[in-house]
């Protein structure tokens, strides 16, 4: 079975680690990187091309939306799920507009 890779970020330690613990528990199908603010989610991203993302929306450095934005720019189509503690429509929109498959609302 191929593995996909899966890029988690979030700035809360106990979310992110509390998804990336249940993934791996239930599934050995994600090659799973971790980023805890958006610069570092960027350079996971260009790195490793993963072909899912879990991104929080606000993040230091750089937001969700800047995480998206940087994957387009360089050609890359993950797919990208967003998480977020915000129900404003304004983000579920920029998301949208940035391809983003669905948006979460925390906790979840």
């Amino acid at each position: 079975m191929m593995q996909l890779k899966l890029l988690i970020a979030d700035d809360e330690d106990i979310i992110r680690k509390g998804i990336v613990k249940y993934i791996a528990l239930h599934t050995e199908r994600f090659l799973i990187y971790e980023a805890e603010n958006g610069q570092e989610a960027i350079d996971l991203l260009m790195k490793y091309q993963p072909d899912i993302m879990l991104l929080d929306i606000q993040m230091p450095l750089k937001d969700g939306i800047e995480v998206m934005q940087a994957a387009k720019n360089a050609g890359l189509h993950p797919i990208t799920i967003i998480l977020s503690g915000y129900d404003e429509f304004k983000y579920a929109q920029q998301g949208i507009r940035y391809g983003a498959k669905e948006y979460l609302l925390k906790p979840l």
